[in-house]
């Protein structure tokens, strides 16, 4: 047998059997629950988007809290695995066939690895923080236990019924057909990028099989704290990234603990606690914007450009207020105007044109969700306001 088919052989066997092995753990459910949420991050973070860790953390971030929604856009047929066993699967098995197809495959799993430096210790910051500042949800065990700590914020409710409605169904709530002629379901009009993303993690908790309320209202609570964890983690990623403090790692850990102090403890713990956790995790896409921006050398860059258009996607469908933040950042993407920042292949130019295109649809996406709020809702909405402001 010729070197080359040996090698598409060998990366096939490679994949078959990274694949089964994640599949039979999720059937099994031995990876369900605090297992599967380590070798689900452990996969993410092998991917080689970048030799640095903090980068690829921030790349990571991007594109699976921007653009993991869009499995749940649409009703899938996807049985009792479900997405996210599906998705891990295939990512498992992506990952093993790179490394068994190439001519070295040793040297080619050495890549899987990031290059650590001793400012990436700052990492663990957030995570740590993180953890012991929702441990109590992290560690909720009844029902009536995670009832009692979500009726600290009423809108809880509305959120927990958006992502229950997205596990019960399989897709968020406005792809729905309606539930009786001329009848609409509730929050239909409201965009849910971040309901699909804890779906996704109630999904890797506790199966995609709905269950009744009380495991469903436990595995809420931890996949809402999993997520502020990891925007939280991927904002301190992209300030470690930086290349001012990649020069000066003195920087990274008093930036880390800033930066995690604001998300977790300050304004952002607020947030957490209020029931709009959802804000938070758009203000922490949006800084990823920035962060992706500022030190991009190209503009045709078909990797960063996938992770801006996932953090832009993920603040319009979680909190689309907030694009007048986000949005403005895209200018310095393109300026200073040298014609050397352009400079890239045609196949990177057609993929670059192809994510592009992959925004525009997302951003149409929650512009046709809310095209359907009601009028009367807007005029309720904006007496509040004006009443809030003439109150002294």
């Amino acid at each position: 047998m010729s070197p080359v088919p040996r090698r598409v052989v060998r990366g096939l066997v490679f994949a078959t059997i990274a694949a089964d092995l994640v599949l039979l753990g999720r059937l099994t459910e031995l990876l369900d629950g605090a297992a599967g949420v380590v070798v689900g991050t452990l996969l993410v973070l092998l991917v080689p988007t970048s030799r640095e860790l903090p980068r690829r953390v921030l790349l990571a971030g991007c594109l699976l809290l921007g653009w993991s929604q869009v499995l749940w856009w649409w009703p899938l047929a996807v049985g009792e695995p479900g997405r996210v066993t599906l998705g891990l699967a295939v990512l498992a098995g992506a990952l093993a066939a790179w490394v068994g197809a190439a001519e070295h495959p040793a040297a080619r799993a050495r890549r899987l690895r990031p290059r650590l430096r001793p400012a990436d210790v700052a990492l663990a910051l957030p995570v740590g923080i993180g953890i012991a500042c929702t441990s109590p949800w992290l560690a909720a065990k009844t029902p009536t236990q995670t009832l009692g700590m979500l009726m600290g914020g009423w809108d809880n409710v509305a959120h927990f019924s958006m992502v229950h409605m997205i596990r019960r169904f399989g897709a968020v709530v406005s792809a729905l057909p309606p539930p009786t002629p001329g009848a609409t379901w509730q929050f239909a009009s409201y965009p849910q990028g971040f309901h699909a993303v804890a779906a996704g993690v109630v999904e890797l908790l506790i199966g995609p099989d709905d269950t009744w309320l009380g495991p469903e209202l436990v595995a809420y609570t931890q996949a809402m704290a999993l997520v502020v964890i990891a925007v939280a983690t991927t904002v301190v990623a992209g300030f470690c990234a930086l290349p001012a403090v990649r020069r000066r790692p003195v920087l990274a850990l008093p930036v880390a603990a800033f930066v995690s102090a604001v998300f977790l403890l300050g304004p952002g713990s607020l947030a957490i606690g209020g029931g709009i956790a959802n804000f938070a995790v758009a203000c922490g896409l949006a800084v990823a914007v920035v962060l992706l921006v500022v030190p991009a050398a190209r503009v045709v860059s078909p990797l960063t450009l996938a992770a801006i258009g996932g953090a832009v996607v993920g603040v319009a469908t979680t909190w689309v207020l907030l694009l007048a933040l986000a949005g403005p950042a895209l200018l310095a993407l393109i300026l200073p105007l040298r014609r050397s920042r352009w400079a890239a292949s045609r196949v990177h130019v057609a993929v670059s044109a192809g994510i592009v295109v992959a925004v525009v649809l997302g951003l149409a996406q929650t512009a046709l969700v809310l095209s359907r709020v009601q009028a009367a809702s807007v005029s309720i909405l904006e007496e509040s306001i004006h009443r809030a402001s003439r109150t002294p």
